[in-house]
């Protein structure tokens, strides 16, 4: 049997790859807003000046490869989640008293920065005028407050994009994927590194628990598993019990063929 703890090095290309397609499901090509909740700066998370590569003169930066003190860093990111918290806490009671409608957030992904503390994207589905006057409201109150629960830059600004493609680019493959991983690989990973509102999973049927039945399904299909039978329509019996189960018509194979 598979491990199915998301730090184990076998498994984790899987969970990372139900996620992608757990976020695809759930937010489609449906337009919307993103917005970025980052670490505080250098005043805060000192740079770790012995493992810069440049000269005492060069401001240190993520791009240049410079990283924060690993005890520092630690430290952000063991209460990075908690700190979310009390922040969105905090934001709605805010907004609660302002007579702010709070929008319905769609999802959100931990990512880590190249200077090894993690920040936060949010996205939010934006059907109409009113949609995104809710999350730039909304914005712009985490903006104000972020400092007070140890937070850096907000964007008072939303992005307007396709917020299934933008989460789901941090899970794919590349650098960005690699950043991502790099989250769940750290010392203090969040409980919750990826999150889809449940309303819209619900929707679209597509939950990790659903990936990991597709996988069995598929492997029954191809005959790993031995009381599963795959039929000619890309059905699968169970020879035990007469239940007959499909798989998704839309998607390849569950996993790369070299985790088969």
């Amino acid at each position: 049997m598979k491990c199915r703890r998301r730090t184990c090095p076998a498994n984790l290309p899987l969970w990372a790859r139900d996620w992608y397609f757990v976020l695809k499901g759930a937010l489609g090509r449906a337009p919307g807003l993103m917005v970025t909740v980052t670490a505080p700066g250098a005043g805060v998370l000192v740079w770790d000046r012995a493992r810069c590569s440049h000269s005492a003169a060069t401001v240190c930066a993520g791009t240049r490869a410079c990283r924060v003190e690993k005890r520092v860093a630690r430290a952000w990111n063991s209460d990075a989640a908690a700190c979310w918290r009390g922040l969105t806490k905090a934001a709605r009671e805010r907004c609660r008293r302002h007579g702010l409608q709070l929008p319905a957030m769609a999802g959100r992904v931990w990512e880590m920065q190249a200077r090894g503390v993690f920040h936060l994207h949010l996205a939010y589905l934006a059907v109409g005028a009113e949609d995104r006057v809710r999350v730039q409201e909304w914005a712009t109150v985490l903006h104000e407050l972020a400092p007070r629960f140890g937070f850096g830059f907000v964007d008072k600004r939303p992005r307007e994009g396709r917020p299934g493609s933008y989460l789901a680019g941090y899970i794919g493959r590349g650098a960005k994927a690699h950043s991502f991983l790099e989250v769940v690989r750290s010392e203090t990973p969040p409980v919750r590194i990826c999150w889809v509102s449940p309303s819209l999973t619900a929707r679209s049927g597509v939950t990790m628990r659903s990936q990991r039945e597709q996988r069995i399904l598929w492997a029954g299909w191809h005959g790993y598993i031995p009381h599963l039978l795959g039929l000619s329509d890309g059905r699968v019996v169970d020879i035990r019990t007469g239940m007959v189960r499909g798989m998704f018509a839309d998607r390849g194979p569950p996993w790369d063929k070299e985790t088969a």
